[in-house]
């Protein structure tokens, strides 16, 4: 019988900041949808009530911004990015409220990434070759980053090509850079860093004995 190993380190979201993207994403989404329904070109001969909502939103738009075809074009294009934009932010959230999910996972044999720019899954200690955790500052707040430095075998490389708008960035040595952000974890970023670089220090240990 294979024997189960558990975790030694798994971070998971909070449920809570999720659940208010959620809801934000959803109320985006709608109003979106809306202006790309909205007969915006037509809404100079529309009066209030006689197409219902859409009437209605149509007579407001044409009072802010006007109503050449110019403005109408715009309106329609940013609409429907941001809709796209929006729903995918939305399906992202959804995913990480499922209860199920974790970020992020540490055991004997390596790391699950779940959360990184580029969710590689499983990577091996062995794969690993360096572990930092980074800080930087963006209008007053700070943001720490886990950095995993790691050997770019081609299953990696796979990993990143099927995700849409990622691709491979190697450093001068050759190594291909992840980065981790927990900023709506359930775990303090300084702390994962710390524990991840014992448990890649602790592997290390095991193969120099062994050899």
């Amino acid at each position: 019988m294979e024997e189960i190993k558990s975790p030694l380190l798994e971070v998971k979201p909070k449920k809570e900041h999720y659940g208010g993207y959620v809801a934000a994403f959803s109320i985006l989404s709608i109003l979106l949808l809306l202006g790309l329904a909205l007969p915006v070109r037509d809404a100079a001969s529309l009066r209030a009530g006689d197409e219902g909502i859409l009437g209605e939103f149509s007579i407001i738009f044409m009072a802010f911004f006007g109503g050449n075809d110019y403005v109408y074009i715009l309106f329609k294009f940013f609409s429907a990015i941001g809709l796209v934009m929006s729903m995918l932010c939305l399906i992202s959230a959804i995913r990480c409220m499922s209860a199920k999910g974790v970020l992020l996972v540490a055991d004997d044999d390596g790391i699950v990434d779940n959360v990184s720019e580029y969710r590689l899954g499983s990577i091996p200690w062995g794969d690993i070759h360096d572990i930092e955790l980074k800080s930087s500052m963006r209008m007053g707040v700070k943001k720490n980053v886990i950095e995993i430095t790691i050997e770019p075998g081609e299953k990696y490389l796979s990993a990143i090509k099927k995700r849409i708008f990622q691709k491979p960035e190697l450093t001068g040595a050759g190594m291909l850079e992840t980065h981790i952000v927990l900023r709506d974890a359930d775990a303090d970023s300084v702390q994962i860093a710390v524990v991840l670089r014992e448990l890649l220090a602790e592997h290390r240990k095991t193969i120099t004995v062994r050899e």
